[in-house]
Formats: structure tokens, sequence, C-alpha cells
């Protein structure tokens, strides 16, 4: 028999939205935060950010926009400010991506583990990526499922909107991001729904996955001692 232990990326303690960790962070309170993760391979930000600048110039139009762009290190600073020469908004970087992640207003994530995290810290987003045209044409002969992000997948249906390939545009990135600055309750809607979902691999359950897992491995030796 198989044990379902949940995901554990959501034994962490997360963060939550607060004036005083806006301050901690030096973010003003009069601004529209998105907190951005574009990548972490030097192929996944050379794709994202023209189209993540280009759409978060547009949005800055009628916004006051901070961006924050969460990456795991500084290895990438570097390589990621070579794209914002011309942005019109304002931005940080940050290794933070708890605290970022509680603060924003709304996500630009790409798929992963980080929309787990996105969703847990009570923020609405949207997902984003785009991989070379041959790998995509290889990742569509083997993999069958609809959906990129975590939630969706599990879920079985569209809780995240989901920007892909083609999709993957100035034009959707603006939309979905308006769609959730001027919808409350569609970004509360999202929030809900997701953390619903988490709820059934280890968010918000008393028992956390590595607990769960070490129970059943004393489980299974036991059994196998009494044999």
């Amino acid at each position: 028999a198989c044990t379902h232990i949940g995901h554990p990326v959501l034994e962490q303690k997360f963060e939550v939205y607060s004036n005083e960790l806006k301050k901690q962070m030096n973010i003003p309170n009069n601004c529209r935060i998105v907190a951005v993760t574009p990548g972490s391979r030097k192929g996944e930000i050379s794709r994202h950010m023209p189209i993540i600048c280009g759409a978060l110039n547009r949005l800055s139009e009628t916004n006051d926009v901070m961006a924050i762009f969460v990456q795991s290190d500084d290895s990438k600073v570097k390589l990621i400010s070579k794209y914002l020469g011309r942005a019109k908004f304002n931005y940080m970087f940050s290794t933070d991506r708890l605290k970022v992640f509680a603060v924003a207003d709304v996500a630009l994530a790409k798929s992963g583990t980080n929309t787990l995290e996105i969703a847990a810290s009570g923020t609405p987003q949207i997902i984003g990526y785009k991989v070379n045209s041959l790998s995509f044409a290889i990742i569509k002969m083997m993999i069958k499922i609809r959906f990129a992000c975590l939630i969706n997948i599990i879920a079985g249906r569209e809780v995240v909107p989901e920007f892909l390939q083609s999709d993957f545009t100035e034009d959707n990135l603006l939309i979905g991001m308006i769609n959730l600055f001027g919808d409350n309750k569609k970004g509360a809607s999202q929030v809900k729904e997701s953390q619903k979902i988490l709820s059934t691999i280890g968010y918000g359950l008393e028992k956390k996955p590595s607990e769960i897992a070490a129970m059943k491995i004393l489980d299974i030796y036991n059994e196998s001692s009494n044999d």
C-alpha cells in the first residue's frame, strides 16, 4: 500500500502580511507590489525577462508598481539587471522569498514549488513559463498532463491562470495582473481555493509530512522486525 505524506515545502513557517513587514523591507505603502520569480537558470531568465519587463512597464502606466525579483542568491542579479535598463517601474531584489510573497499584492511566478509557497502566503498569482521550441515539442510528446502549475495539476482544473509558451505574452501577463489588482474578490477566491487544495498535501495539518513519513518508516521497520 502507498501512504500519502504531503509536500515538505509546506512545513515552513509562512510570513503574514503586515505594514510592519513592509516597513522592515523598505517598501512604500502606496505602491502595488508584484513578486516576480523569473527563474534561476540563464535560459529561463533570457526568455522570461523581456516579456515580464514589457508587461510591468505597461502596468506602471496606470499603477505605481514595485516589482520585487526573488532569487535564491545574488548570483543572477547582474543578468536580470541587464533587462531592467528601460524599466519604468520601481524594482528591487530579495532572497527573502517568503517575506516577499507575504507582502505582494500579486505574484508573477514560473511553475514549480514556488507556486505552493505563494499560495500558502495568501497571495494571488499568475503563472508564466516558456521553454525553447525543441524542448517544448519533446515535452509535449512525453507528458500528457494539462497543466504546469502544481495547484492546477492537483485540482485537475485551472485555479491559477497559466500562460505558457505562445500564451506567455505581454498582453496576457498584463491582463492577468490587472484582473487580480482590480478585483479583490477574485484574488481572495483564488487564494481560498488554492489553500483548500494545499490542505490535501499537508498545508495547515497537525502532522507535518516529514512526521508522517517518519511514522510510516517506523511502522514498516517494526512490522519487518516482528516477522
